[in-house]
């Protein structure tokens, strides 16, 4: 008999993971939980084209026919528990058990909620989902009041998309800059511009302390004093990874299931774990890391599934990196930015690298340079230690440091 393999999570990295499996020569039944009511879909576009009214929500989905892949999806069913004793997985409602050879964990993460939004009748909104993006253009009309709480890149992309539809978009940061946690203060600097400079309101080093009705609409007041009028509220304060299931079912986790090199749960050979809801090792930075990216969730299903076609795979190590589309203009991100020496580069588009003290590239940031994003990530790819010298010189032909 074949064997069984049960994917819980019927997104981007349970699809790819599926796909990968069968398009690499697995003969397996292969069977997805997927909680929403949709074939696997790619988010990236919620917040941008499809919130603005440009692209349908079926134009998200992966094209893909997984009946003729073999691949049972079990649409609006949720993972209740996992019993690893016995390996099966219990589906919500009470219905029968569904036994595994090899289960992956592709859960996801769950927005983060704020403790001031006690009401449950607030005006609050989320982006996870094509729902939430249904339910959040409603409201995206000229002349609303939008209250982004979180300027990281859910924030600053629903407010570029707020502001081109005529809303009138205010961000509440509680750093002191943008996107403290995946971007660089150079580039922040140039996104806190760009936005100011499309009609986005800004606050920074602050945050929502109170939410109270207002009429037809709501008060925030921020931890400064300052008291902000609106009209709905948008979450982009982080996510959560969605590993409840996994922690009841004894395994170990830490903002995110542990996994090794080939997706596979510390405590558990069979049970793997990808994409957002997984922290892997990185070894290149000899540090663990959860990834919250489309590019992450695309690469770490399918070498997960490529591991369990062949063992003797080397273990996953790709470069951390993502993009954001703002304004019209594209924030990309390679590497871990955060650490090391940051040198400027300042023409013919700037860009930030980022020195490690070994002399190492370990990160670079730009805002529209896609070719010097191109060379960075390849660069620290190869551990590469580039004279930086070179790095910020602009007339630098940033091709030749890969020779």
């Amino acid at each position: 008999m074949n064997r069984h393999v049960v994917i819980i999570g019927g997104g981007q990295a349970g699809g790819r993971c599926a796909e990968a499996l069968r398009k690499g020569g697995s003969d397996a039944r292969i069977t997805m939980l997927a909680e929403e009511p949709h074939a696997p879909y790619e988010r990236p576009p919620l917040s941008k084209d499809v919130l603005a009214g440009k692209a349908a929500p079926d134009s998200t989905r992966i094209p893909l026919d997984w009946a003729g892949l073999g691949i049972d999806i079990l649409e609006g069913v949720r993972a209740e528990a996992i019993d690893r004793a016995a390996k099966r997985v219990q589906p919500a409602g009470g219905a029968a058990p569904i036994p595994y050879d090899t289960l992956v964990i592709a859960t996801g993460a769950r927005p983060r909620r704020l403790a001031a939004l006690t009401d449950p009748d607030l005006p609050v909104f989320a982006l996870r989902n094509l729902e939430d993006a249904a339910a959040l253009r409603a409201i995206l009309t000229p002349g609303r009041r939008i209250l982004l709480i979180g300027g990281g890149v859910i924030g600053l992309e629903v407010a570029a998309t707020a502001a081109g539809l005529g809303a009138h978009p205010i961000v509440v940061e509680m750093a002191p800059r943008l996107m403290p946690r995946g971007c660089p203060p150079l580039i922040a600097d140039r996104l806190l511009a760009l936005h100011r400079a499309r009609g986005v309101e800004i606050h920074l080093g602050t945050g929502v302390i109170a939410v109270d009705w207002a009429g037809a609409g709501i008060i925030a007041t921020l931890g400064n004093g300052e008291r902000i009028e609106a009209d709905g509220i948008v979450l982009g304060i982080g996510a959560a990874p969605d590993d409840g299931l996994a922690a009841a079912a004894g395994l170990r986790t830490q903002d995110g299931i542990l996994v090794d090199g080939h997706a596979r749960s510390l405590d558990d050979p069979d049970v793997l774990a990808i994409g957002d809801v997984a922290r892997h090792p990185l070894p290149r930075f000899g540090l663990t890391l959860r990834q919250e990216s489309w590019r992450h969730a695309e690469a770490h299903a399918r070498h997960a599934a490529a591991a369990l076609l062949d063992p003797t795979l080397a273990d996953y190590d790709d470069v951390p990196g993502f993009w954001s589309d703002q304004h019209g203009t594209r924030l990309l991100v390679e590497g871990l930015p955060q650490e090391g020496q940051e040198i400027l580069r300042a023409s013919p588009t700037e860009s930030t690298w980022h020195i490690a003290p070994d002399g190492r590239l370990v990160g670079a940031a730009t805002l529209g340079d896609n070719k010097a994003m191109a060379v960075a990530r390849r660069l620290i790819a190869a551990g590469a230690r580039p004279d930086p010298a070179r790095l910020a010189d602009p007339a630098t032909d940033l091709r030749t440091l890969l020779r």
